[in-house]
């Protein structure tokens, strides 16, 4: 009878918060980008005040990944973000002909839903705000069920943070009791304009969402090709840190490794300098049976933990400076469960006799479980490197640098995102960056030069508006 009652809080509350966002997203419709950049830039100075604590609360609650890390990685993105606030213009007029006439407008697209995965709650939740203020557009967080208990926690503070910053009740929304059925509900709703799904696959594989964009984001196993004419030092050292890097949770982190045969036992030899730990096959096999659940699949009492946890709780010990715990394949077979997405810091590991072949086995990677979006190839040979763009199936590929921060536009070209596409896994409706401008839609607008348009005196128009409000207000 409790999960009856859950479920039955959930669908209501699913209604609940779809009207309030559907609400608010009507004030918000009158703000300018200018009003809503203005806006943007105070939250993100109050947001970075509390931060910190926000972080430690989500820590306390799961203890999953680095909260050190994750600060790390919100104040390298956020000095960027800021940068470009204000030469970014998607919402309001775009462009204008020789007579000074709109063209083409920035429209929102309205209420955005945004389905949470276990980890990086607040990391996440914060970038969804972003984009949603930048486009103008109301917000509805979705955290994971079993993390849904920090929702009372975390967000009355960031919504309090938006009210304050002059955004209208009810921008931000967020459920309190998550169960299937109540993300099915609210999902579904006609209030709701577009949905991100940040990797929760369960969701998008088993709710039909009709009539609207659905976004797919998500971590990723991203393979890396260490080619022989590559830097092999500073191949392992950029995988190592990136892989270890808030305890394997960064988006796009390198998950397997793939090596020339005839410099395998070099980039081995470097990757256990840098902090790497083969296990041997007794090793492994303790893992496997603490780690999976059914043979497959991460239990999620080991997502985001330290290489060193992991081991000590199946049963052998690692040195105190091993970062990240590897596992040597001699190839991928059927129920691999190295081959599905793992949110911790353990590697696999495949030799193959030259690039052809590694080109091959990083496609069956990124094909086998529709978790790869990215890859990464470390090499010098701009033939090799040019076949690699041309063949792999994936929305990012990044050459010569770690895929921790390449791949969510620290220090690249890539547009500055924490949501990274899905659509080359069979997910979503983008394989780019996700960013502001993807909620939103452009009108354009076509004017006869037959017809004559009169003129009209802007501040009028405003002056009789004002009055209309004040009537109403009086009323």
């Amino acid at each position: 009878m409790q999960l009856i009652d859950n479920d039955l809080k959930s669908l209501q509350e699913a209604r609940i918060v779809s009207e309030t966002a559907r609400d608010s997203f009507g004030m918000l419709k009158g703000y300018s980008q200018d009003e809503l950049n203005l806006t943007l830039k105070k939250v993100i100075d109050d947001l970075t005040k509390v931060l910190p604590d926000l972080l430690k609360l989500e820590y306390a609650n799961k203890s999953i990944g680095s909260c050190e890390d994750k600060l790390d990685l919100y104040n390298q993105f956020i000095e960027l973000y800021k940068k470009n606030i204000d030469n970014e213009k998607i919402i309001g007029p775009l462009l204008f002909n020789d007579k000074d006439q709109i063209e083409k407008m920035g429209m929102p697209l309205g209420p955005i839903v945004t389905l949470l995965p276990i980890e990086n709650t607040v990391l996440y939740s914060v970038y969804a705000l972003l984009i949603a203020i930048k486009s103008g557009n109301t917000l509805v967080l979705v955290p994971y069920p079993k993390v849904s208990s920090i929702s009372s926690k975390i967000y009355p503070q960031i919504q309090l943070i938006c009210t304050n910053a002059g955004l209208p009740q009810g921008f931000l929304g967020y459920m309190n009791n998550v169960t299937f059925n109540g993300v099915k509900e609210l999902t579904a709703s006609s209030e709701i304009a577009a949905v991100i799904n940040v990797g929760c696959a369960e969701y998008y594989d088993q709710i039909n969402i009709p009539s609207k964009p659905v976004f797919y984001a998500e971590t990723g196993s991203t393979p890396v090709f260490i080619q022989k004419t590559a830097n092999i030092a500073k191949a392992s050292s950029q995988i190592i840190k990136s892989r270890a890097f808030d305890n394997g949770l960064a988006p796009a982190s390198e998950q397997f490794v793939v090596a020339e045969s005839s410099i395998s036992e070099h980039v081995r030899t470097q990757l256990i300098n840098d902090g790497a730990y083969f296990m041997n096959k007794e090793e492994e096999a303790k893992l496997r049976q603490s780690l999976f659940r059914n043979g497959v699949g991460v239990s999620e009492e080991c997502i985001g933990k330290t290489a060193k946890w992991i081991a000590n709780r199946s049963g052998f010990s690692i040195p105190d400076d091993a970062l990240v715990l590897v596992s040597e394949q001699p190839y991928i077979f059927e129920d691999d469960p190295f081959a599905v997405k793992l949110k911790c810091p353990i590697m696999a590991f495949y030799k193959e006799p030259d690039w052809r072949h590694a080109c091959e086995k990083c496609i069956h990677l990124l094909k086998e479980k529709r978790n790869g979006h990215t890859l990464v190839i470390h090499s010098k040979d701009d033939k090799i490197i040019k076949e690699y763009a041309i063949q792999k199936p994936v929305g990012r590929m990044i050459v010569n640098d770690s895929a921790y921060l390449a791949g969510v536009g620290i220090g690249s070209n890539f547009p500055l995102s924490m949501f990274l596409g899905g659509q080359t896994t069979g997910r979503g409706c983008t394989a780019k960056n996700i960013v502001a401008e993807d909620l939103t839609y452009q009108r354009m607008i076509y004017y006869n030069d037959d017809e004559t348009i009169l003129s009209y005196d802007k501040n009028f128009e405003e002056d009789v508006l004002k009055k209309f409000l004040n009537k109403i207000l009086e009323n």
